[in-house]
């Protein structure tokens, strides 16, 4: 089409603007191209706003909405990872049993358990 528009164009120029011309007419034939021309413009500008406003509504729309649902999943994931991590171990400090957190004191809880299970497989 827009090839049609274009020659239709160019030959409704030169039929214009050549010198043996009838001069009772009205020079207008350029007019058939240019109105191709606007009818492309238009059928275009319209097809690319469609394809605009399907990104916005759909292509867009589910970017956000996957972004905050893998969000959300993240922080759920983090807050069972901070659960499973919260256990309590059973120790006995200065001969009293105490339960102590894991994820609070993890590494002298873990020693003195080991010291603990150690010296009473000894004393067996």
């Amino acid at each position: 089409m827009s090839i049609a528009a274009i020659v239709s164009l160019a030959l409704g120029l030169f039929q214009d603007l050549k010198p043996n011309r009838d001069t009772t007419e009205a020079p207008v034939d350029w007019v058939e191209g240019v109105a191709i021309m606007v009818a492309i413009g238009i059928v275009v500008s319209t097809s690319l706003s469609h394809i605009l406003v399907y990104f916005f509504n759909n292509i867009a729309f589910k970017v956000i909405v996957g972004s905050l649902n893998d969000w959300q999943k993240e922080r759920q994931f983090q807050t069972l990872n901070e659960k499973k991590e919260e256990r309590g171990v059973k120790v006995i400090r200065d001969g009293v049993e105490k339960v102590v957190d894991v994820k609070v004191s993890c590494s002298r809880s873990y020693h003195f358990v080991m010291k603990t299970k150690y010296r009473s497989f000894n004393r067996r």
